[in-house]
């Protein structure tokens, strides 16, 4: 087990699907210590969660090409990918843009996140959810407890 506190490591909590697909929970994970801490939230996404529980909901192939952070909003930078390798109806879209938005939003400095697709803004992900505009925290898809 790392040792709670020590300087080379911090943690963060990071959102993934629940295995009902119908949430995202939380996952605290330990890492080492970045000057982009955000930036390394959302890098975890990208990867399978521990938790047998939890489900990595980010579509295959999906990279993440830059983050900034302006004004408490986040302006997270996908490539195209999250887009084509999608699938899923809308449940799968709430669900990847939950995981981003809640990632994020942990974060004190970020209030809002703008999702961007190749740099640009986007109307929608798959077709459900408009998400055009900066987006805060949904706390009502969050599962606490698995």
């Amino acid at each position: 087990a790392a040792v709670t506190g020590s300087p080379e490591n911090m943690h963060l909590t990071v959102y993934y699907a629940t295995a009902d697909a119908m949430n995202v929970a939380p996952e605290i994970c330990i890492v080492p210590k970045t000057a982009q801490p955000a930036k390394a939230a959302l890098e975890l996404l990208l990867q399978n969660p521990r938790n047998q529980k939890l489900l990595k909901v980010l579509p295959e192939g999906t990279k993440i090409k830059g983050l900034v952070i302006k004004d408490h909003i986040a302006y997270a930078d996908f490539n195209d990918k999250i887009i084509k390798n999608m699938g899923g109806g809308s449940a799968t879209e709430m669900l990847v843009v939950g995981s981003i938005v809640n990632t994020l939003t942990e974060f004190p400095e970020v209030l809002k996140v703008q999702i961007l697709v190749e740099g640009k803004k986007v109307d929608t992900l798959s077709g459900h959810m408009d998400i055009s505009e900066p987006l805060s925290r949904s706390e009502q898809i969050i599962k606490k407890s698995l």
